[in-house]
C-alpha cells in the first residue's frame, strides 16, 4: 500500500511538471535570452554574448567565466544557471546594477555597459543550492500570481539556486490522488487546508484549517477550496516546474509523507486497512492532525536541517538496506 501511494502522488506531480497546455519548451539560450529581457527590457539579451559549453565545468563544479566578445560583454557558463549567475555577477561588479529580491529589473536600454579588459572565472564549491522552506510558502507567497512567480525563479537563476523546493500545486496533486482512491468530495474538502495553511497541512500539523469559510456578515458558506483555486493552482505549478527547469534548476518537490485523512477509515481500499491507521491526535493545543499510515512518518532526521547529519544518516541507510539484500556486495 506504501509503495502504491508513493508511485500515485510520485506520479501525478509528474503529470502536473509535463502535461497540459505548455508554451513551447525553451532551449538552454531562448531560457538566457528571456531571463535578459524580464530584467532588462526588450533588447537587453542583444547587449551580450552568450555562451553554454558543458565543458567548461571543472570536475563536475558549475563555472561562469566573464570575458568579451565582439565589443560586447560575453557571459560563459557550463550550463544556462551558471551564465544566468555570471550575468548577475557582471551587472553587480562591472556595471554597477544591483537586482534586489523586490525590484528585479531595470531598464538597459538606454544603458553603455562597460566592455570586461579581461578574462574572470568562478567555480561554485557546492553542487546543490537550495532555496525555501515549507512554511515560505504559506505566507505572502500562498497568493503569488505566475507574473510574481517568474520574477522570483529568475532572482534564483540570477543568484545560482539549482535546487528550489515546490510546494506549489501539492493541494491538487493531493485531491487528484484521493480521487483515485474513492474518496467523496466533501471529505476531500473537509481534508485539505487553505492556501495560507497549506504549509502546516504538509508538515502534518493540520488537516482542513482555512479551506472553509463560514460569515455570518455575508452569509457566505463555503466548504473547502474552490474548484477555480485547483485550477489555478495546476496551471501555475506547470509554468513553475516548466521555467525551472528551462533554467537548468532540479526542483524539489513533496513526496508521500505518511499523512492519510482521518476518515479514511471510512473506505474500503483495496490493500488498505483501517486497522493500520494511527491515530496522530492535535498540534498546537486543538488543530486536528492528519492520520498516519501504520505509523510511518518522516525519520526526524530529515526534517532536522543539518545536511552533515543528514548525509551520515543516508550513508548508514544505504549500508544497512545493502547488507540486508545484497550482502554479497558487502564482502570485499
Amino acid at each position: 500500500m506504501r509503495k502504491k501511494l508513493a508511485v500515485l502522488m510520485a506520479s501525478l506531480f509528474l503529470v502536473l511538471g509535463t502535461a497540459g497546455a505548455q508554451a513551447p519548451v525553451a532551449t538552454a539560450e531562448e531560457a538566457i535570452t528571456g531571463l535578459l529581457n524580464r530584467i532588462g527590457g526588450n533588447g537587453a539579451a542583444d547587449k551580450f554574448e552568450i555562451v553554454i559549453d558543458a565543458n567548461l565545468a571543472e570536475n563536475g563544479k558549475d563555472v561562469f567565466i566573464i570575458t568579451s566578445q565582439n565589443s560586447k560583454p560575453c557571459i560563459k557558463g557550463n550550463t544556462q544557471l551558471s551564465v544566468a549567475t555570471g550575468i548577475n555577477w557582471y551587472l553587480n561588479h562591472y556595471a554597477h546594477i544591483n537586482l534586489t529580491w523586490n525590484n528585479l529589473s531595470t531598464d538597459l536600454s538606454q544603458v553603455t555597459l562597460p566592455i570586461p579588459g579581461g578574462v574572470e572565472k568562478h567555480v561554485c564549491n557546492t553542487t546543490y543550492r537550495y532555496d525555501f522552506n515549507t512554511c515560505t510558502f504559506s505566507y505572502s507567497m500562498a497568493f503569488w500570481t505566475w507574473e510574481r512567480w517568474q520574477q522570483e525563479i529568475d532572482w534564483m537563476a540570477l543568484h545560482g539556486i539549482n535546487a528550489p523546493l515546490n510546494v506549489v500545486g501539492l493541494d491538487v496533486v493531493t485531491r487528484n490522488f484521493l480521487k483515485e482512491l474513492g474518496m467523496s468530495d466533501s471529505d476531500i474538502a473537509a481534508y485539505i487546508a487553505g492556501p495560507g495553511f497549506i504549509a502546516w497541512f504538509a508538515m502534518n500539523n493540520l488537516e482542513g484549517w482555512g479551506g472553509t469559510i463560514n460569515s455570518a456578515s455575508t452569509g457566505v458558506s463555503m466548504s473547502g477550496n474552490p474548484d477555480w483555486w485547483y485550477t489555478r493552482q495546476e496551471q501555475l505549478c506547470r509554468n513553475m516546474l516548466q521555467r525551472m527547469r528551462e533554467l537548468g534548476m532540479q526542483p524539489v518537490i513533496p513526496g508521500f509523507s505518511g499523512q492519510v485523512p482521518n476518515c479514511i477509515v471510512n473506505y474500503s481500499i483495496n490493500g488498505f486497512s483501517s486497522g493500520d491507521v494511527v491515530n496522530n491526535g492535535t498540534w498546537a493545543g486543538g488543530y486536528t492532525r492528519p492520520a498516519e499510515y501504520k505509523g510511518w512518518k518522516v525519520p526526524e532526521i530529515l526534517l532536522s536541517g543539518h545536511q552533515a547529519k543528514i548525509e551520515e544518516w543516508l550513508y548508514e541507510e544505504s549500508v544497512r538496506h545493502t547488507q540486508e539484500r545484497r550482502p554479497d556486495l558487502l564482502e570485499e
